[in-house]
């Protein structure tokens, strides 16, 4: 077990050092020069757009400018924002907190949803409350985040004025933008706990249970969950890293203070430093949550270690 997880962490070395490179190579997609489009509409002279040129590095060679990139991110600095004259990380860590926070609201009611659901789901297979759990499910799967955070906002906040529309003064405003994003999160959830349930419910050691005279319920989350939970957790690490990564839309219709609010202003204002900053810190956010899900799922079931 210890050798899989020390095999899960040197492959995460040359992981992150992809990420470092797909994130300053995409910088080259954008057509025309970086400093220029920054600068785009204002009136600036010649000689500024070579010194913020000279300071960002743009000057050199691109191998260099790539390992100058590196070094420093590798030292905790990712550069100066040209809008507020701050440092990237530093604005960056004034916000991730909040992004950290709601992610984790937010995935704690999609477990709780989801496999409440699918755990229903799976015990009324092809009766009613199956059919519309899936119903609802599928509707879930479909619907735009930005489209439910808006239409709670219409319903709990304004008609019925029961919860702030947006901010984060309280814990108050955090309940729309967590539940939002746990309704979407909860729909695929659910769905991966009923079929896994289903699967688990036809094996042997079920049937054991249930002709011992066990209740069903003690039979399905005393037993079958158990195993039924492995995929569970896989789907649950894997929206957790994206929730991370891109609640971006989430947090700009709640106004929520987080990384993806700070990147939406960032792209409107061009604020070159800003927007690498945090595709940096969020891609490797990604990767580092999905390498941490492997080790869990190797200590969650052995056979993973071993094979």
């Amino acid at each position: 077990m210890v050798r899989y997880a020390v095999r899960r962490l040197v492959l995460l070395i040359p992981t992150l050092l992809g990420v470092s490179i797909a994130v300053f190579l995409l910088r080259g997609l954008i057509p025309g020069d970086p400093v220029e489009l920054m600068f785009f509409g204002q009136s600036v002279d010649q000689e500024t757009i070579e010194i913020v040129r000279r300071d960002l590095g743009l000057d050199r060679p691109l191998p260099e400018q790539y390992l100058k990139f590196l070094l420093r991110a590798l030292q905790g600095d990712l550069g100066t924002s040209i809008q507020s004259g701050l440092p990237v990380t530093q604005e960056i860590l004034n916000r991730y907190p909040a992004t950290l926070y709601l992610a984790i609201s937010g995935t704690l009611v999609a477990i709780v949803l989801g496999v409440s659901a699918g755990v229903v789901a799976a015990i009324f297979r092809d009766r009613l409350w199956d059919t519309l759990i899936m119903a609802a499910t599928t509707v879930g799967q479909s619907m735009p985040s930005f489209w439910l955070g808006l239409l709670l906002i219409s319903l709990v906040s304004v008609r019925w004025g029961i919860l702030p529309v947006m901010g984060s003064d309280s814990p108050r405003h955090l309940i729309l933008p967590a539940l939002t994003i746990g309704l979407i999160t909860s729909a695929l959830i659910a769905r991966m706990t009923r079929s896994t349930l289903l699967e688990v419910l036809n094996e042997d050691y079920v049937r054991t249970a249930r002709a011992k005279g066990l209740r069903e319920m003690r039979v399905v989350l005393g037993h079958a969950m158990r195993n039924a939970a492995l995929p569970v957790v896989t789907i649950v690490g894997l929206q957790f890293g994206n929730l991370l990564a891109g609640a971006f839309i989430v947090e700009v219709v709640f106004s929520w203070p987080g990384v993806g609010e700070m990147a939406v202003t960032a792209i409107n204002q061009r604020d070159y430093p800003v927007i690498q900053g945090i595709l940096l810190v969020v891609s490797s956010s990604y990767v580092i949550v999905n390498t941490a899900i492997d080790v869990l799922y190797g200590v969650l079931d052995p056979r993973v270690a071993y094979d």
